[in-house]
């Protein structure tokens, strides 16, 4: 089975005087950026003399570039990296429109790996056939496109060569394939394209409409990734019931809340409670906390109703909803606990969009020193090829000066608490070991 459309038949024969033996013109970067490959292509071609040129020297049929050209099929690796050197370009300007033969930026961008784009292109081909998912080409382009550029980042970061397998092309494929549409997915570039290469703070604010979308797109993705199989991996790999350790800290974290609040009696909210298991945990040895959980994905909302089916949880105790938009008055709780739900939206300084929209959500339906417990990776970093914000000292700083005030903050540790490891998973299925930063916040 294929996803692509039909071959578009060859186009009229090109005039004469776009003659393949017409050198190449001197190199220089286009006045204006081509936002498109096919801008670049077609910028390409008039330089070297027309279409025709750009074919023969590129050693591609004129078919095959006007299919390219009309965004028909995806160029292979190896015939970007040929046009690229007919063109005298760098083949990952070609792909994506950045890097020195475009705008400059403020950081310089890794060097074309064509192996590393081979293997996006075609574990996205293997898994869109295998899931029979159909996306046009133009819009799979952009995926492929999206993740190279992320992918490529994070080998210059890290020093280290991606290695793709099948699990991890589906987590990709889970999250991108929750966006509609190019334009969807062309925010999605242009906030990388913001966050990494364009400076950080001062771009901030004047991006605001571009990156409010992002944390948008970026919430849609992930409610896709959890509603989907590599979401269904994940919670039957954290399993129902908290190991021995995770008890520990649950019964240590209470207690700490009884303390600093002076109440013996909580409302305690689970913002983004996943399958319910610290929930059901505490309505079984806990009788003096009322909880509540609110979680975003249909499965994790469906993991949490059968608990509530088999009497685990109190019937209603759990909502469906965006934490952004918590359906609880002003108020309503003693203790917000948030473990590894803060981590899927952006934290963006100076601006009151991404992270500050929980906080602030997470603020107002807390009491007068209620309690914010949350647990996030620890780093300096905002992942892209799966959103995740690690803990930067910076929040810190932010959260203090908007009204919370830090009574308790936990090195960085190494956590086992977040999966079980007794049960089997697909080949392919690995979790990097993170340390992770725990903090308690005073609602002042």
């Amino acid at each position: 089975m294929t996803m692509l459309p039909p071959p578009t038949p060859a186009p009229a024969p090109i005039p004469a005087a776009e003659s393949p033996l017409s050198p190449p013109a001197p190199f220089s970067a286009p006045p204006i950026a081509p936002s498109t490959l096919a801008e670049r292509l077609s910028w390409g071609a008039e330089r070297l003399g027309g279409k025709r040129a750009l074919a023969a020297a590129a050693e591609i049929s004129e078919a095959q570039l006007y299919r390219y050209l009309e965004g028909a099929v995806a160029i292979p690796h190896d015939k970007l990296v040929a046009l690229a050197e007919a063109m005298t370009v760098d083949a990952g300007w070609l792909l994506t429109g950045w890097g020195d033969s475009a705008l400059k930026t403020n950081r310089p961008r890794p060097e074309f790996r064509g192996a590393l784009l081979q293997s996006v292109q075609e574990g996205l081909e293997m898994l869109l056939v295998e899931y029979q998912r159909s996306f046009s080409t133009s819009m799979k382009s952009q995926m492929v496109r999206y993740l190279y550029e992320v992918l490529r980042h994070e080998e210059a970061n890290t020093g280290e060569l991606v290695v793709l397998d099948k699990f991890k092309m589906l987590q990709y494929l889970s999250f991108l394939g929750e966006m509609q549409t190019e334009a969807e997915l062309d925010v999605l570039l242009q906030a990388f394209d913001i966050m990494e290469y364009q400076g950080f703070t001062p771009n901030l604010k004047a991006n605001h409409q571009l990156l409010t979308t992002w944390c948008n797109l970026l919430v849609r993705g992930m409610r896709g990734y959890y509603n989907s199989y590599a979401g269904q991996v994940y919670f039957d790999r954290m399993g129902q019931t908290l190991p021995p350790d995770a008890v520990a800290e649950l019964h240590g974290l209470v207690g700490q809340a009884i303390q600093l609040t002076g109440k013996k009696d909580l409302d305690w909210l689970d913002a983004g409670c996943g399958n319910g298991r610290h929930l059901a945990h505490m309505h079984k040895f806990m009788p003096n906390i009322r909880i509540h959980g609110l979680e975003l994905s249909d499965l994790g909302v469906e993991l949490c109703h059968k608990l509530e089916k088999s009497e685990r949880l109190p019937i209603g105790c759990v909502q469906q909803g965006d934490l952004r938009l918590a359906p609880y008055k002003s108020g309503s709780f003693d203790v917000v606990f948030a473990h590894l739900s803060l981590m899927e939206i952006p934290f963006l300084a100076e601006t009151n969009i991404g992270f500050y929209e929980i906080i602030e959500e997470l603020k107002r339906v807390l009491r007068p020193n209620g309690l914010l417990i949350t647990t996030l990776p620890y780093g300096q970093g905002f992942n892209k090829k799966l959103p995740r914000q690690q803990f930067r000292e910076e929040m810190l700083v932010s959260l203090e000066k908007n009204g919370w005030q830090l009574k308790k903050l936990t090195p960085p540790t190494h956590s086992n608490n977040l999966i079980r490891s007794n049960i089997n998973v697909p080949t392919g299925l690995t979790y990097q070991t993170e340390k992770y930063i725990q903090t308690i916040l005073l609602k002042s």
